[in-house]
């Protein structure tokens, strides 16, 4: 069942994706960076779209607990950009991400989108 819902919300995930850049709303999404999401076809459709860039950061860099790295997807706006150096946001397995990096991500939206 786990990886059945796994899969749902990965198409889902892709969909909104493309949906977004379709109507000019930008999205992300994160996942380790060794993660199989990446491989799968619908998020390789969305990572070979003109309009979607990738990023990897360290959580820990951020004062998180994780090791890993961590994979950010963001469709019309470009991470590399950010100062990546916490409004708080729940990602989809709900773990709350570092302020920081955030707010690093809404200021970036405003500026392009505002």
């Amino acid at each position: 069942m786990k990886v059945l819902d796994g899969n749902l919300f990965m198409r889902f995930s892709a969909w909104l994706l493309l949906l977004g850049i379709r109507f000019r709303a930008p999205g992300t999404v994160e996942n380790p960076q060794r993660s199989r999401l990446w491989l799968c076809p619908p998020i390789q459709r969305v990572l070979r779209h003109k309009s979607t860039y990738k990023a990897v950061t360290h959580y820990c860099y951020w004062g998180m607990p994780f090791k890993k790295a961590t994979t950010f997807v963001s469709t019309l706006f470009e991470l590399t950009r950010l100062s990546l150096p916490s409004v708080i946001l729940r990602s989809a397995a709900f773990v709350v991400l570092p302020a920081d990096l955030t707010s690093s991500f809404a200021v970036k939206i405003m500026k392009e989108f505002g």
